[in-house]
């Protein structure tokens, strides 16, 4: 038996669930767009509206840690709507996500050799022979919200640069013998730029045939880099960390 004070609640929930069903005609990646336009989008802007509340007046700005976990929310949903895209139905989806997770733990369980997928944060303090760091590209790692374009021709602003700058000193630091560093070449409809802290590192970027990446060059030969207005220190320089 159902308390009556949570009996509209429950029904609300059954009517949303209802209309997403009718509306998005069983294709999953419709499905979640429905659910965020009709509820988890307000959901989450009401958790981080009630959380920046309970951090009290000394803390109206979020840190730069913070603003970058809320806004990896909503680029997690976009992921997920992408792979739905790949589903026909939402059993189909449904289905392949589990198989997904019986699989992962499957080979946890078996230890089996495999490659262990972790963010930077979960990382600290761990090694291993050979890694990997993906997405060492402007406006992912560092994340766009590290810094910001001031006004009018004031230089850029390095809001959490310096945090993002020690995530990449642990990062590549994980690597007992091999590191390996990636980025794209294309991010959000333009010309991706690698990531600053492999130049810092004092690396060049190349593509998997050892050739200079193309898209660090302008059509006129000349290379682009970031705003010089912003300052480049060696990422291995401790002062910086």
């Amino acid at each position: 038996m159902i308390a009556a004070e949570h009996q509209p609640g429950i029904k609300d929930v059954v009517a949303l669930i209802q209309r997403i069903r009718e509306e998005c005609h069983d294709r999953p990646a419709e499905a979640i767009g429905l659910v965020r336009q009709f509820a988890y989008n307000m959901h989450l802007r009401h958790c981080d509206g009630k959380h920046q509340e309970e951090q009290g007046s000394d803390h109206e700005t979020p840190t730069h840690h913070e603003e970058v976990r809320l806004e990896g929310r909503y680029d997690e949903l976009e992921e997920m709507a992408q792979i739905a895209s790949r589903y026909h139905t939402i059993r189909q989806f449904l289905n392949g996500m589990t198989q997904l997770k019986e699989q992962a733990e499957d080979t946890r369980k078996n230890k089996r050799d495999c490659v262990s997928l972790m963010t930077v944060h979960k990382s600290k303090g761990l090694e291993s022979p050979v890694v990997f760091v993906m997405g060492l590209t402007e406006g992912i790692f560092p994340h766009r919200r590290s810094y910001t374009l001031a006004e009018d021709d004031d230089p850029l602003t390095p809001v959490g640069m310096a945090e993002e700058r020690r995530l990449a000193y642990v990062a590549f630091t994980r690597a007992q013998r091999l590191l390996f560093l990636s980025c794209i070449l294309r991010y959000r409809g333009g010309d991706a730029i690698a990531s600053r802290f492999i130049q810092e590192a004092g690396l060049k970027p190349t593509d998997e045939d050892g050739v200079l990446n193309p898209y660090l060059f302008r059509r006129d030969g000349s290379p682009r880099r970031p705003s010089p207005l912003v300052t480049t220190p060696t990422l291995f320089d401790q002062s910086t960390l």
